[in-house]
């Protein structure tokens, strides 16, 4: 954009009025001036000049020191005013005897806060200076023309230029993990190479932090070097910040050169479509044993990084959705395909800012071929009792090899086999093979396993598995080997006929036991031997609070720790049945046991975690202050990723820096539930829970994957001493310690549109990140348990929280049904359980034939309101009927609801079906809208004038308001509009 400075009329012909302007200019200008005095310049107008700068009273109230400079000695001042912004703006000062410094404000006189200041050239003499500010939004700005001698200044010319600005401003924070600033430390910043910040540093013997800005356009390549180290450069700490308050570059330490670098962005936009690169599109004759769905990521402009990837598989057109993977994965392997069928996929890539439009679909047609390579499990080999299997795992690749621990971790590539369930014991042995195996064996389907059995080293370094089998279920056995070992063996597959099992000697709890915790209760019983002469014995458990309870699920141990809460005060039954193979023991005998309460009835306190009175309403203590403690408290109810929540608490670190070790915030649902308790040390007591995520509060550094400050992280499956998900980041962006004897603000947020989650620190947003939690770590059951965890180890603080507010329901109802991007989205509540087994969810495209979608297991028993959820992934396309039922541990059934939705409708579509005038004197408005949320709907008159109007959450589908009748009756405008869309309509009243 051409700019122009209009500069003191010069010419023959304009001579009388350039003398005359002149002097007007000098006699105003000469008179010293005050912030509140200041003279108004206008930006690309004309430059003010001839001024003498001779006022020694430095302004200082509310009136920041020049951080560019010395302390100053003559002033002037100016103002000048920016509208049809944000602009870029340049100042530009011309001094003819002496230094000049540039100070540039905002605010108002006697609370201004500094926006730039330049004094490049410090000795004295003519000299220019021009400061650039970048980014201006509309608004006044004040500007301090200073000498630093002290000696009257003349200054020639003062000249502002501006034009519309094409970037936005960015921010570097600095920080000190000690607290006493950089100590010589510098880093220099520069945007596609050019310097713009040069040599800055923290000017406070302060942890900080203090902000510095710079221009800079999305896309750019912002570079941030350390280029002096002080005297600790491992205490220097630096965040990028860009436009929209994005953090750009987490907290770490600067680097030397070539220093780090990261893409500027200026507003967050979703990501670019992923390019599609095998299998080829319409490709023919693809091996049914499986193939790899593989893409490239878009294009990264800085604003539109992908975060994760969604995935479509099937053999529908429009193929359903599979999973969601991290944008570190590009690939998805399908498993074992149907011969001579065509299956279409889609991927879709997205981030905080939404997902993709418009991602394509391509299709495959597998060949005629059954798959018969058992490197992969769609193409297992069978096998039968009685038979040997040759085969070697030397030429066995790991692609798509399972991962799931069962006995023992697989740790080799391998070979597959499956055998069809008879109801006989089954011994799978690769004894005397040639090199140093291991097993696995999985029922389920093929990508999708659930554990039978396991082992290592069985025979000598050779393994052997036994177990039982039902008719009809398939076993697939994985052979594979340890730590990498590859070779040839030889499988021998040998069956048993059992006989029934006798019944199992119950140990805990007693019979008629009293007092028995509420949270996480273990029934302990002795194992049974099996006729075929292995550990191949599984047993049924029954419970309830029935005297002949129902089945609950089939373990191959001899103990089940009951996941959920129990009712308080409650008489619970139950029965252990064994198994062997398709035999089943008869007459086993039924115990009986009563709960007892809970310390707070609102937690199960595990471990050392205790009820904690003294901090609040509510509280609990994770830890005491000392030594190996370890505290794990759980909510008695669950939480839904399936609708967003936001959560605060108070926690308490303690007061000692030096202590340890900190506190999590976990989600989970392992099979440890609510008596759930990991490992303490670094690992905060989330350790080695699975199926959980956890967001680590850490007040202690263990090591590589710890910053020396107070941090937090985000990680996945209770492994804290690895690489996070997100993070770690300084935890208190003011100070780099939690241990400081204050209670601080920890807020997480979930959106469950978009998948992020976010963690707050005292009101300041330290991490974000986009993650199909609810597919990828919690099974695909968006209700989990939440709770905290916290250790000690050596060095200790006590540890507690208070709730601020509990993401509850806000009215207890029955089902409903809401439409979230297209998808069905059912939702109830209870508000306490007694004896509750299951929910079954059902559809109906007509209202009286209803087929089963899914089965919900509840929480058995609660005195708290639990909300449930459930999405329907693959919808009809057509107003659809949802039932809801649920069954009580004795089969009891009893229907929540019936509620009806169409999803299929559009967002955008936004329909006034009528207008009535009623008896009573009102006017009802009757719309039908395709968005779910908030409608502004008006009443105006003829004039444009409104009489009336009215702000509503609506549903998709239909809706309907009501009006007070005007009193001047006539012609009026009925408008209704929403985010989306607006309608109107003229009715007569």
């Amino acid at each position: 954009m051409k700019t122009t400075v209009f500069r003191v009329l010069a010419g023959a012909t304009f001579a009388v009025i350039a003398v005359l302007v002149f002097l007007l200019v000098s006699v105003s200008s000469n008179a010293q001036t005050s912030c509140a005095s200041a003279i108004s310049i206008t930006p690309n107008g004309a430059c003010a000049s001839g001024i003498t700068v001779s006022d020694a009273t430095i302004e200082t109230a509310g009136t920041p020191d020049p951080t560019c400079s010395v302390a100053l000695l003559r002033e002037y001042w100016f103002v000048f005013t920016v509208s049809g912004g944000p602009v870029d703006a340049a100042i530009t000062g011309v001094a003819s005897n002496r230094n000049i410094v540039l100070q540039a404000f905002s605010g108002s006189c006697g609370a201004l806060t500094q926006i730039g200041c330049i004094d490049a050239i410090t000795v004295t003499g003519a000299q220019t200076e021009t400061l650039v500010i970048n980014n201006l939004a509309n608004g006044t700005y004040y500007i301090r023309v200073g000498n630093t001698t002290n000696n009257n200044m003349t200054l020639t010319s003062l000249c502002i230029t501006t034009v519309v600005a094409t970037g936005c401003n960015h921010t570097i924070r600095l920080t000190d993990t000690y607290g006493d600033g950089w100590n010589g430390g510098t880093v220099t910043v520069t945007v596609n190479g050019t310097p713009v910040l040069t040599n800055i540093t923290m000017a406070t013997a302060t942890a900080g932090p203090e902000d510095f800005t710079f221009p800079a356009s999305t896309g750019d390549i912002i570079n941030v070097t350390r280029t002096a180290d002080g005297s600790y450069p491992d205490e220097m700490r630096v965040e990028i910040i860009g436009g929209s308050s994005n953090t750009i570059l987490a907290t770490q330490q600067p680097v030397v050169a070539p220093g780090t670098n990261v893409t500027a962005c200026c507003a967050p936009v979703v990501p670019d479509l992923a390019t599609y690169t095998a299998p080829a599109n319409a490709a023919t004759g693809v091996n049914t044993c499986g193939t790899t769905l593989a893409w490239t990521a878009p294009a990264n402009t800085g604003c539109n990084a992908v975060a994760a990837y969604d995935v479509y598989f099937g053999t529908a057109v429009s193929p359903p959705f599979v999973l969601n993977v991290t944008s570190a994965t590009t690939t998805y392997f399908t498993g074992g395909l149907t011969p001579s069928t065509t299956y279409y996929w889609k991927i879709v890539p997205k981030n905080a800012a939404g997902s993709a439009v418009g991602a394509v679909t391509w299709s495959f047609t597998t060949a005629a071929s059954v798959c018969t390579d058992n490197d992969q499990c769609g193409g297992a080999t069978p096998v039968s009792c009685g038979g040997t299997y040759a085969g070697t795992t030397a030429t066995a690749t790991s692609t798509n090899d399972p991962t799931l621990f069962c006995g023992t971790s697989p740790d080799a590539a391998g070979r597959w086999y499956v055998f069809a369930g008879n109801g006989n014991v089954v011994t799978a042995s690769l004894c005397g093979s040639a090199y140093d195996t291991k097993i696995n064996v999985y029922s389920g389907t093929c990508g999708s396993y659930t554990c039978v059995s396991g082992n290592d080293d069985f025979c000598s370094s050779q393994s052997q598995v036994t177990f039982g089998t039902t008719v009809g279920t398939n076993y697939y056995i994985f052979v594979n080997g340890y730590s990498g070992s590859t070779g040839n063996y030889s499988l021998a597959i040998t069956c048993c006929v059992p006989t029934a099992p006798a019944c199992a000697t119950l140990v805990s709890p007693a019979n008629g036991a009293t007092g028995v915790s509420p949270c996480g209760t273990l029934l302990d019983w002795n194992s049974v031997a099996s006729s075929c002469g292995a550990s191949s014995v599984t047993y049924d458990v029954y419970f309830g609070t029935v005297s002949n309870p129902p089945f609950l699920c089939n373990v191959n141990s001899d103990q089940y720790n009951l996941a959920i809460a129990l009712s308080e005060n409650t008489v619970y039954y139950w029965k252990i049945v064994p198994r062997d193979g398709g035999m089943t023991a008869t007459g086993c005998t039924t115990r009986s046991f009563t709960t007892g309460t809970r310390p707070n009835a609102n937690y199960c306190l595990v471990d050392d975690a205790v009820n904690y009175p003294s901090g609040g309403s509510n509280c609990a203590q994770i830890t005491a202050d000392a030594s190996s403690q370890r505290g794990c408290i759980w909510n008695t109810g669950t939480i839904s990723f399936a609708s967003s929540f936001d959560y605060t608490i108070n926690m308490y670190f303690g007061d000692d820096d030096g202590g340890a070790d900190g506190c999590t915030f976990i989600f989970q649902n392992s099979p440890q539930g609510i008596a759930a308790c990991g490992t303490d040390g670094a690992q905060l007591g989330a350790g080695g829970i699975s199926n959980a995520l956890v967001v680590e509060f850490d007040t202690y550094d263990n090591g590589s994957y710890d910053p020396n400050e107070d941090h937090t992280a985000i990680y996945i499956n209770g492994n804290l001493e690895s690489t996070p998900l997100a993070g770690p980041v300084q935890a208190d962006p003011l100070d780099a310690d939690l241990e400081d004897g204050l209670v601080h603000v920890l807020r997480v947020t979930w959106n469950s549109a978009t998948q992020e989650i976010c963690v707050y620190v005292d009101g300041s947003q330290r991490l974000c990140y986009v993650y199909d939690f609810v597919n990828n770590i919690f099974g695909g059951n968006p209700n989990v348990l939440w709770g905290f965890t916290g250790s000690t180890g050596m060095y200790t603080n006590q540890q507690y929280f208070c709730p601020i507010n509990i993401p509850l329901p806000v009215e207890m109802e029955g089902l409903n049904v809401n439409c979230n991007h297209g998808k069905p989205v059912l939702t109830w509540y209870t508000a306490s359980e007694t004896n509750n087994h299951y929910f079954t969810i059902e559809r109906s495209s007509d209202g009286v034939n209803f087929e089963k979608l899914a089965q919900m297991n509840g929480a058995g028993n609660s005195n708290r309101p639990i909300m449930y959820q459930f999405v329907d992934e693959q919808p009809l396309k057509m107003n659809t009927y949802y039932r809801i039922s649920q069954t009580d541990f004795d089969g009891t059934t009893v229907e929540v609801g019936i509620k009806a939705a169409d999803c299929s409708f559009d967002e955008s579509n936004l329909d006034i079906i009528s207008t009535e005038t009623t008896k009573s004197g009102s006017v009802t408005l009757d719309f039908k809208t395709g968005f779910a949320g908030e409608h502004t709907v008006q009443l105006l008159d003829m004039a444009g004038k409104i009489v009336e109007q009215q702000t509503m959450m609506c549903n998709i589908g239909f809706n309907q308001t009501d009006f007070c009748m005007p009193s001047a009756h006539g012609i009026y405008l009925m408008t209704i509009y929403n985010p989306l869309t607006s309608k109107s309509i003229k009715i007569q009243l």
